[in-house]
């Protein structure tokens, strides 16, 4: 049986907990998506780090939309 079900999964689950990981820190009000402060620190830097890659790195059947191949419809 081959493995790449496992390791899709896991790399979604590995991706879901990225994405925790950012919103919590969105939540506690210090994520940075542009240059990080002078201030931050390791962890800040690197979890700010890890939410642009989640915002604007994306791969086929990633499972985010992507803006390109659906515009939104205004109604006439």
């Amino acid at each position: 049986m081959p493995h790449d079900n496992d390791e899709v999964g896991y790399l979604r689950r590995i991706e879901a907990l990225a994405a925790h990981v950012v919103d919590c820190a969105d939540s506690e009000g210090w994520l940075c998506y542009p240059a990080d402060p002078d201030n931050a620190t390791q962890l800040q830097k690197a979890v700010n780090e890890l939410g642009r890659s989640l915002r604007h790195i994306h791969y086929d059947d990633d499972g985010c939309i992507s803006g390109h191949d659906e515009e939104p419809r205004l109604n006439d």
